[in-house]
């Protein structure tokens, strides 16, 4: 564009020359020596025109020079564009890594919350409570479900979980499982022990249904009075039961009151036998 703004120039100027220089030449066609001085000035000026115009054409850039510089223009702007793309993809995972962050932090914070407030309720029951929670949430364990076994059969009354089973474990290596149960009162000495036996069996034949367990020791409490007419709980009847004699047993037409006969180790108080 520059060359050709010069070429232009270049001839313009070069047309006012001839024109002005012919008009300079004619004198008898002015009357007045002024105006020939005016077009001599003018000569002049075209001549600067032409000469400007030729210098410009002689510094203008190649048109390979043009081509390059223009090309190189274009990678710039093209590199231009590419780092901005860079830039704007880069913010881009960076919003969205900043916002899985944010995600992630409220997850945890909302977890942390949770396990606190469970924490804190855990430490607000008594003792003797945590048993129980700790079983509620193992419903499909061994210890659930036999919580479940043993809470249905020997409750009484209104009284909770924690009171009627008072201690349950479960050895996970040997298949033992060990409970401590409160025993029902009754009538009479004889009444109590049939009791004992009845539940007792009744355990037995539920639990013997859990391939999970291989051996099971059941020990029953009962308030038991002394000589000097102290009350306290003891252990009355403590029974324990294999997995062989469990499968052995026809729990369908089994007669209770025959439990310690088949049992595999058995201890109990007088007064409570059958």
């Amino acid at each position: 564009m520059q060359i050709v703004l010069a070429f232009l120039l270049f001839f313009v100027g070069f047309v006012s020359l001839i024109t002005f220089f012919t008009l300079w030449l004619i004198r008898k066609v002015y009357e007045k020596e002024h105006l020939r001085k005016v077009f001599g000035l003018l000569t002049l000026s075209s001549v600067g025109v032409m000469v400007l115009s030729f210098v410009i054409i002689i510094n203008a850039p190649s048109p390979e020079k043009v081509t390059k510089s223009i090309t190189e223009r274009g990678s710039q702007v093209t590199g231009l564009k590419t780092s901005e793309q860079k830039f704007l993809k880069n913010n881009k995972e960076i919003e969205d890594l900043a916002e899985k962050a944010e995600e992630t932090a409220v997850i945890k914070e909302e977890k942390d919350r949770l396990a606190a407030e469970e924490k804190a309720e855990a430490e607000s029951l008594p003792k003797e409570q945590l048993v129980k929670v700790a079983l509620v949430k193992e419903d499909d364990s061994v210890l659930g479900k036999s919580n479940d076994v043993i809470y249905n059969v020997f409750q009484s009354g209104d009284d909770e979980i924690n009171e009627t089973i008072s201690d349950i474990e479960f050895d996970e290596s040997e298949k033992v499982l060990m409970v401590t149960v409160k025993g029902k009162d009754g009538l009479s000495e004889k009444s109590i022990g049939l009791g004992f036996y009845e539940d007792s069996t009744a355990v037995y034949r539920e639990l013997a249904k859990d391939d999970r367990i291989d051996e099971v020791w059941l020990t029953i409490t009962f308030p038991m009075r002394d000589t000097y007419g102290n009350v306290a709980n003891e252990d009355v009847m403590g029974t324990y039961m294999s997995r062989k004699t469990m499968d052995k047993i026809n729990w369908q037409s089994f007669d209770y009151q025959k439990l310690l006969d088949v049992v595999d180790g058995k201890r109990i108080y007088p007064q409570f036998v059958q």
